[in-house]
């Protein structure tokens, strides 16, 4: 009866490490597969960058007045019908060109 039990026991181990062990297999095969990288590729590069700051003439005084000047280059194959940049809700913008006009 002990023997019986005893085989029982190991044979229960044996099930429950195989199990476990598929488990986590699955688990981090799936995990991997979910990190691939799928994000578009870049489709502006900036070539070259100029900007101008100006502090405000007062210490108290609390405004900058920037210029900057952005040359960039669409590096996809395809043309590109926007271009995004993130600009704080506080700043305020005065004017934009685009190709100097």
């Amino acid at each position: 009866m002990k023997i019986e039990l005893l085989t029982h026991q190991i044979n229960n181990m044996r099930f429950v490490r195989v199990t476990a062990f598929a488990f986590f297999i699955c688990t981090f095969s799936f995990a991997i597969f979910g990190q691939t990288d799928t994000r578009l590729a870049a489709t502006w590069q900036v070539l070259k960058y100029d900007i101008a700051a100006t502090l405000p003439a007062a210490e108290a005084g609390r405004e900058l007045t920037a210029k900057a000047k952005l040359d960039l280059r669409n590096v996809s194959a395809r043309p590109a019908a926007s271009l995004t940049l993130r600009i704080t809700q506080n700043a305020t913008i005065s004017a934009v060109s685009l190709n100097g006009t």
